[in-house]
């Protein structure tokens, strides 16, 4: 398994992958396939600033995972919210947890206090994946999406990446290999 920085070179391998969960779960509340342009935007924008990865095997993209801005106010700076999504023919061999495995200590390096998961519910391997690198739920939003023909609740699990400081410095702004890989 190998895992690096992405880059725009795998943006279509990555909407493959993503584009699965949002046509046949509800995984993602996305209901319809964002365009190419879209989604390389939505690339630029997150992975401008924080850590994006992803995950090959026998050079086959099987996985990625990324952490974003976990609300628009300036209060919620030092928290990120965090995704893994992984090929559905890939699912159950540890590349979620080694995405994470990646991806965790850059965020906590970059100086950022929670990290935050959004789970639609029910998704038990999601739930177990979190919660083994010590995400604790804090919350669910009751039928907070509707889609595929039925209601689904939305937990919210939060892991404290460090003590909370009374003056906290800015986090970091992720500084990716994407040119020496690319």
């Amino acid at each position: 398994m190998i895992i690096r920085d992405a880059t725009e070179g795998d943006i279509k391998e990555i909407l493959d992958i993503y584009s699965y969960y949002i046509k046949n779960t509800a995984i993602t509340f996305e209901t319809e396939i964002p365009s190419m342009e879209v989604f390389c935007q939505r690339f630029h924008l997150i992975s401008s600033v924080y850590p994006w990865f992803v995950a090959f095997s026998d050079n086959d993209l099987v996985g990625y995972s990324y952490a974003c801005s976990h609300r628009e106010r300036q209060a919620f700076r030092w928290s990120v919210d965090c995704a893994v999504y992984v090929h559905k023919d890939f699912i159950g061999q540890g590349i979620g947890t080694q995405l994470y495995q990646r991806l965790m200590p850059e965020i906590k390096n970059l100086g950022y206090y929670n990290a935050f998961a959004l789970i639609a519910l029910p998704n038990e391997k999601s739930v177990a994946l979190h919660e083994s690198f010590g995400f604790e739920m804090v919350g669910i939003t009751k039928s907070a999406g509707y889609k595929l023909g039925m209601w689904h609740d939305v937990g919210y699990w939060q892991l404290k990446l460090r003590q909370y400081d009374s003056n906290p410095e800015e986090p970091a702004i992720y500084k990716s290999n994407r040119a020496a890989s690319g």
